[in-house]
């Protein structure tokens, strides 16, 4: 640990977000020689460790322990960018430093300013703290390098072979975008009527509104809601 350097990378938003902060991190760690780690189990848009469904196959990227390290990091009095608080050891957890974000709403996302920095430089401390919301377009190089966790695989494998065939795909994406699915519901009626239908949604009231109206022949994979 001592001859290693790291970027703590606490990506915003929404999933296409998450991967294109991921992934400029992780240019960013090959650029100049740090481990990135990533941990999203407190953002506000996710609560969950992203690497509990994407696996990342690159030896940059850290897989051990995220607390065990930052306890021997603060226990090594190890430097950090940008300067947040005086000192690691102020912080007994990673969680601290989320809450000390000073958040700004963007849309329904927030982007703590002060721990986005540019990406185009060296800094000589060893613990780098990144944090920002980010479109883009990077969500393909990522995923080229990635996989579904291997549990998560078989699970997606199993619910997809329980889809009757034929089936009508619906994707409707209603949190930081507004859709009118009701108004979608009946205009588009004479298709859905006696189909098998799949959803895939951000919005919780969607799934419970196609409940009551499809009632049978109704299939979704997983629902994220807080």
């Amino acid at each position: 640990m001592k001859n290693l350097s790291y970027f703590f990378c606490f990506p915003q938003g929404g999933f296409n977000d998450f991967c294109e902060i991921i992934w400029l991190s992780f240019e960013y760690c090959k650029n100049f020689d740090r481990i990135l780690v990533i941990d999203t189990r407190y953002i506000i848009t996710f609560k969950d460790d992203f690497r509990n469904y994407i696996i990342i196959n690159d030896p940059l990227v850290y897989t051990g322990d995220i607390d065990i390290l930052f306890q021997d990091l603060k226990l090594n009095d190890a430097s950090f960018y940008p300067k947040i608080s005086n000192k690691l050891s102020d912080f007994e957890n990673i969680n601290q430093i989320t809450k000390n974000f000073v958040w700004k709403k963007q849309g329904i996302y927030f982007n703590d300013h002060r721990c986005s920095f540019p990406l185009d430089k060296k800094y000589e401390e060893k613990v780098l703290f990144y944090s920002t919301v980010k479109g883009g377009f990077n969500i393909s190089n990522l995923l080229q390098i990635s996989k579904i966790e291997s549990s998560l695989h078989s699970k997606i494998q199993t619910k997809y072979k329980s889809i009757p065939k034929d089936y009508v795909a619906v994707h409707i994406r209603n949190t930081d975008y507004s859709s009118n699915f009701t108004k979608f519901r009946e205009d588009h009626k004479y298709l859905l009527e006696n189909k098998n239908i799949f959803l895939a949604t951000d919005d919780y009231k969607v799934v419970e509104y196609f409940k009551k109206s499809i009632k049978k022949n109704f299939f979704i994979f997983l629902i994220f809601h807080l």
